[in-house]
């Protein structure tokens, strides 16, 4: 039968240990969760609503060991949620963590709403959470209202990989004055050309609402990423198109997407900014081949 051994409780935080594995440590406040990422925990579970206190690292709090942070299933109903200080004061409000050193991180059922600010410098690309070196999963986490310099949400660099299953983006926005940035959800901005290079995946996921230019959801750039089962609703794209490819960018769009932009100006709601760059779709309709448009490669995947 496998046990909870308590291995400290100190500072309001509970450190737990099953019989023979990992220390997991569940949090309840802002200050509680900032101890533990800045004690390189390895396994936080939150049981309550967190909202970020004023003293959060100006780029968000670092992440550099293997980490899961997942809401306890019994609080929160089973999805607690980290509000960050968007709008709270005059100061910028920061990210809610930025992921380097090779970091592998897994964020389970958690809601990350207001992080980040429209005002954030390119310092701080990532409302919510900005891939450095490193990789993110999410699965069935939620992104509102948050707000980034590059990638309304999530911002995936140049050496970082991603991953998200099952996660809805709603209402988030990129760049110094709200919609001027690069992805409203999501930036994934590579650096490299290399065909070669890893592939970030988006699986079954909802976007409503984003803003952004380019890419009113998404934007790509000298990066693979693989779209699932996936629906796009309602973004305003300004000047550019849901989804936005660009300089060897590569989307892969496997089965059924809905585009319902509320402003696209090119008149295409996938739009791939220069010869380099590619979108390959899959079924391929009429619907769909009247939605790209760019001068970049637009093909039928198989």
């Amino acid at each position: 039968m496998m046990q909870w051994h308590v291995l400290a409780a100190h500072v309001g935080v509970l450190v737990l240990c099953f019989g023979g594995g990992a220390a997991v440590t569940e949090v309840s406040s802002g200050e509680e969760l900032q101890s533990a990422l800045r004690a390189a925990s390895t396994h936080i579970v939150l049981v309550g609503n967190i909202s970020i206190p004023s003293n959060w690292a100006t780029r968000g709090e670092e992440i550099n060991v293997d980490l899961i942070i997942e809401s306890s299933t019994t609080r929160c109903g089973g999805a607690c949620t980290v509000t960050g200080r968007r709008g709270m004061s005059a100061s910028p409000s920061p990210p809610f963590v930025y992921i380097s050193g090779n970091a592998a991180v897994e964020l389970r059922n958690i809601i990350v709403h207001r992080s980040g600010d429209s005002v954030a410098t390119a310092a701080i690309s990532g409302g919510a959470i900005n891939v450095v070196h490193g990789s993110l999963r999410a699965i069935n986490c939620t992104f509102s209202e948050n707000s980034g310099y590059s990638g309304g949400a999530v911002h995936v660099a140049n050496i970082g990989l991603a991953t998200f299953e099952g996660c809805t983006f709603v209402r988030n926005d990129a760049g110094q004055q709200a919609g001027t940035g690069q992805g409203g959800a999501i930036a994934f901005i590579g650096g490299t050309m290399s065909a070669g290079r890893p592939t970030s995946f988006i699986r079954d996921c909802i976007f409503d609402a984003n803003t952004g230019f380019p890419g009113g959801a998404v934007y790509v750039e000298m990066a693979t990423v693989h779209v699932s089962g996936s629906r796009f609703t309602n973004a305003d794209a300004r000047d550019g198109a849901v989804l936005s490819v660009d300089r060897g960018g590569v989307a892969l769009m496997v089965s059924s997407y809905v585009f319902t932009a509320e402003e696209t100006k090119r008149g295409r709601e996938i739009f791939t900014w220069d010869v380099s760059s590619m979108v390959a779709i899959s079924p391929w309709t009429l619907e769909t081949q009247a939605q790209i448009g760019g001068m970049g490669t637009s093909l039928n995947y198989t």
